[in-house]
């Protein structure tokens, strides 16, 4: 029964994808090297403001820091965790109004836990996300104003396998190993009367290995009730990189002219991240991240001058009553927030972002398994570079089972 359902869940989530994947453009700022970066964590991480290094939730999956992959306690050895999310865009700059909707897969894992102390993992999610359709007036002398057409699409995924382990019973250790892997298109169409219809388009295609390690501590300090600190670094990486350059003619969309380039590789920043959460009678959760990442070593483009970023984000997580055998005893409600600074430098300052989340986590039929709803309001940029505002509603199913477990019968 669970493996069908699940089964259903992924086919679902990718014919959503099939469907709604085709030309759909989210943030005018993916613009920017390899997309907009994605910060890691399932729909419950997101519902909570993005929280998770320090996070060890008890009765489901955190994949914000590989550390906690051991601390799910609940009667079952197996959690499949699946996200989709639908977003639209609203863009100001100047007196240009632009509106988008994008949706897609965020996030597919299957966790084992084959011994107390251990936890394994493998799943998939993106790594950054590009998608963006930007019209450009300019002006040349003897000519006058004519358009530039800007269109991007793609992103780089990241596809992993894992493990967590306690080595006694207050510290853990955790690593994920990555395979980064994606292609990027552009487009840009010159639009002048005296020139023949013709655009130039470039797909860019990258991948390479990358690792990340965590680590937390716990405290009891009540009842129930405890102190969880974590930290994350996740390296940087080279990724190899090959560009495929056109020119077409759009009245026929022939190819009028193609070469394979070979640009610098491109390096992902290092990141480095503490969390602390403090976990009150198993009910209540506090939690509160930093993240810094490093972009003096790294190499994403030509496009703008790029700065290291900080995000402070902090959460919060109530189950009225887990010992409960009622529906809204055990169902779970989540919020938070954020803020961050963007990598770009667009005019003197650098872009800043912050937002509101919250969730719902609803119990299936055997009270473990879960329908995740989350919803989530971001907002970026300025009047000078342009203002964005994001509204995000995600659904997702944390499922849970026993595997590997003979049935006993009399």
């Amino acid at each position: 029964m669970m493996k069908g359902v699940i089964l259903t869940f992924v086919l679902l989530l990718c014919t959503l994808a099939a469907v709604t994947g085709q030309d759909i453009y989210g943030s005018p700022y993916s613009y920017y090297g390899i997309g907009q970066l994605v910060t890691q964590g399932s729909g419950i991480n997101t519902a909570k403001g993005g929280t998770g290094i320090g996070s060890r939730p008890w009765y489901d999956l955190n994949t914000a820091n590989p550390a906690a992959y051991t601390s799910p306690i609940v009667p079952s050895n197996y959690i499949f965790l699946a996200d989709y999310a639908f977003s639209f865009h609203d863009f100001t700059y100047s007196s240009s109004h632009y509106n988008s909707v994008e949706s897609s897969i965020t996030n597919l894992t299957m966790w084992f836990k084959p011994m107390n102390n251990l936890g394994l993992v493998v799943g998939m999610s993106p790594y950054s996300k590009m998608g963006y359709n930007i019209n450009e007036v300019k002006n040349l002398a003897g000519y006058g104003n004519y358009d530039v057409l800007n269109k991007g699409t793609g992103g780089v995924n990241r596809y992993y396998v894992g493990a967590g382990y306690t080595i006694w019973k207050r510290l853990s250790f955790g690593f994920n190993a990555n395979y980064l892997f994606g292609s990027l298109q552009r487009e840009t169409k010159v639009q002048l009367d005296e020139l023949d219809e013709t655009y130039a388009r470039d797909r860019l295609s990258l991948a390479n290995f990358a690792f990340y390690f965590g680590m937390q501590y716990q405290q009891k300090f009540g009842k129930n009730s405890y102190i969880n600190a974590g930290g994350i670094w996740k390296k940087g990486t080279q990724l190899k990189t090959v560009q495929t350059n056109q020119l077409i003619n759009a009245e026929t969309s022939s190819l009028l002219i193609g070469w394979d380039s070979y640009p610098d590789d491109y390096i992902t920043p290092d990141e480095y991240g503490v969390g602390l959460e403090v976990s009150l009678f198993d009910k209540v959760a506090l939690s509160g991240d930093f993240l810094y990442k490093d972009y003096s070593k790294a190499f994403l483009g030509n496009e703008v001058t790029m700065l290291d970023t900080r995000r402070f984000s902090g959460g919060v997580d109530w189950m009225p009553n887990p010992a409960s055998q009622s529906y809204f005893g055990r169902a779970v409600v989540r919020a938070g927030f954020f803020y961050e600074t963007k990598p770009w430098k667009l005019t003197e300052r650098q872009l800043a972002g912050y937002g509101v989340t919250g969730g719902l986590s609803l119990p299936l039929s055997n009270y473990m398994s879960r329908i995740n709803l989350g919803f989530g309001w971001e907002q970026m940029g300025t009047s000078a570079t342009g203002r964005e505002s994001v509204y995000t509603v995600s659904v997702g199913l944390s499922l849970h089972d026993k595997w590997f477990q003979k049935r006993a019968y009399d």
